[in-house]
């Protein structure tokens, strides 16, 4: 009796340790969803949907981290305010899922021209902002829009057509054209149009 008893003891212990094991597992499951969810979310509500640049809302907390790293090191940064010359051409022309491919096309080749340590996002439409830390100067700003302008006016290919992007650049530099946020992207679209405004395809420093 008392080994049919222990036998039975035995089996239902095993039992309920096997139940809790599959319940944990399916909890650790569950909340690994949650948490894959909770990031994509996260992700989602900071990046473009169309380009996975950051959104305005991300390039704001990035500049608001420039201003106060540089402010700490007594350094400077650029921000770079980028506006596409021929992106209204290419949508009526070609349709807006070309105008789709050529802004994610666009945001590849604004990646590839600035470090790691950089921020390239997009306002919307066809406006990017590139954030670029620890500048020496202006020169060395320039020498990177430079390089941007000529990686964008390289041919590509968009629904078996040849196209290339062009794009007009005005230049911020914190601290000597503003301390916050809104002065610096003020000023880096003010040169910007003045930039489309003579003519496109370049910067100005003032």
């Amino acid at each position: 009796n008392r080994l049919k008893l222990g036998i039975v003891v035995f089996v239902i212990l095993s039992l309920v340790v096997i139940a809790a094991l599959l319940a944990n597992r399916r909890l650790r499951k569950e909340i690994a969803r949650r948490i894959d969810a909770e990031n994509k979310m996260a992700h989602f509500a900071k990046h473009d949907s169309l380009t996975q640049l950051p959104n305005r809302s991300l390039l704001e907390d990035r500049l608001e981290q420039a201003i106060l790293m540089h402010r700490r090191d007594t350094a400077q940064f650029a921000v770079i305010f980028i506006d596409l010359d021929g992106f209204k051409q290419v949508n009526d022309s070609l349709g807006h899922h070309a105008g789709d491919e050529y802004l994610v096309h666009v945001s590849k080749v604004l990646i590839k021209g600035i470090r790691r340590s950089d921020t390239v996002g997009r306002l919307g439409g066809d406006e990017f902002v590139i954030v670029l830390n620890e500048i020496k100067d202006f020169e060395s700003v320039g020498d990177v829009a430079d390089n941007l302008l000529n990686s964008l006016s390289e041919p590509f290919v968009i629904n078996q057509q040849v196209v290339s992007a062009s794009a007009s650049i005005g230049v911020a530099i914190y601290p000597n054209d503003g301390d916050c946020i809104d002065a610096l992207l003020k000023t880096a679209d003010t040169r910007m149009y003045r930039a489309k405004n003579a003519g496109g395809g370049a910067y100005r420093s003032c």
